[in-house]
């Protein structure tokens, strides 16, 4: 899954990162009845959040933290909250995830 920013018209704001699926096995690890938004993605398929809906992803990586992580499931929760931390900072702007 590619994890990028665009702009309302669909340019691209920030390339941001490809995830080998390490987000869905923190997605399987973490049981989080409260989860909004993550629990839309589809690895083969796109999502598009925009900033309210990018709020309760913030909290949804929070929550996430609070399981055992590995190095590289950490690090894509860190690579995420940074690109919705910039739609949250920023005009016009949505998290784009993008299926394979």
């Amino acid at each position: 899954m590619n994890f990028c920013l665009k702009g309302e018209f669909g340019d691209t704001v920030d390339e941001g990162f490809i995830d080998d699926g390490f987000i869905f096995d923190v997605l399987d690890k973490v049981n989080d009845p409260e989860r909004r938004c993550l629990r839309y993605l589809d690895q083969y398929g796109n999502a598009v959040f925009n900033k309210m809906q990018v709020e309760d992803i913030v909290r949804e990586i929070s929550r996430c933290r609070s399981g055992a992580l590995s190095e590289a499931e950490a690090d894509v929760l860190d690579k995420l909250q940074a690109l919705c931390l910039r739609v949250l900072q920023e005009v016009h702007v949505y998290l784009w995830a993008i299926g394979d």
